[in-house]
């Protein structure tokens, strides 16, 4: 939240490590790794706390990230949401 470059579109770790062979370096992350992936899941679980921590997030673009995330995973599938889901009926 304080990195001021972050746009939660970096969907991979680097770490060194070092062996006794020498210095390796191994990479963590992919496609499923991404911020988008995280609020994904976690509007899955807790519609409104997905919501909630997303409001939390400084600057625009991660934010904006995870508010897409999350509003796609109310497209996915409607009728297999979870009970955290609102129900909305029209009058």
């Amino acid at each position: 939240n304080s990195a001021q470059e972050f746009t939660g579109e970096n969907d991979q770790l680097h770490f060194p490590v070092s062996t006794k062979s020498g210095l390796k370096i191994i990479t963590i992350g992919g496609a499923d790794f991404g911020l988008a992936s995280l609020f994904r899941a976690l509007a899955r679980i807790d519609l409104y706390r997905s919501l909630d921590v997303a409001k939390t997030l400084k600057n625009p673009a991660p934010r904006a990230s995870a508010t897409l995330a999350i509003a796609g995973t109310l497209l996915e599938n409607p009728r297999n949401q979870t009970a955290t889901l609102p129900v909305f009926q029209a009058h």
